[in-house]
């Protein structure tokens, strides 16, 4: 829905931690700097784990959230297979998503993307975790 944010989840098929390789993660945190990526969208945070990706992203007026994940899981699926050198279904099917229905909300869940790292014992502190932006790093 246009102008809605959205906490979003997305896993590698079967759980692979394909991202703990420095040269697949990134390829994938390169793509997040191309603008027709999330075209219309706002991608308020994300973070790339071992074996899943995490973002907060509001809805822009011309692209659905469905529309973008499957944009995003192709081309980042492209980029991840082409620094393996392998063919292959890179994320499992679907993602998950939740809206966040007011300011509060949303500050919460870019906490919540930022700390992950953190919290799964890959770095001391969130923001020296490579694999992740905020608003601007793009």
């Amino acid at each position: 829905m246009s102008g809605w944010c959205y906490l979003v989840t997305t896993v590698t098929a079967d759980r692979e931690p394909w991202f703990s390789e420095p040269q697949v993660a990134a390829a994938v945190a390169a793509r997040h700097r191309d603008d027709a990526l999330f075209r219309d969208a706002v991608l308020h945070a994300w973070v790339l784990m071992p074996d899943h990706w995490h973002g907060v992203i509001q809805l822009g007026d011309h692209t659905s959230l469905s529309s973008l994940m499957n944009r995003f899981k192709t081309s980042t699926g492209i980029d991840a297979n082409r620094a393996m050198r392998r063919r292959g279904r890179l994320w499992a099917r679907g993602f998950h998503d939740r809206a966040l229905r007011d300011d509060s909300e949303l500050d919460a869940a870019v906490e919540y993307v930022r700390r992950n790292p953190e919290r799964a014992g890959l770095c001391v502190d969130g923001g020296a975790y490579r694999w992740m932006g905020t608003d601007g790093d793009r």
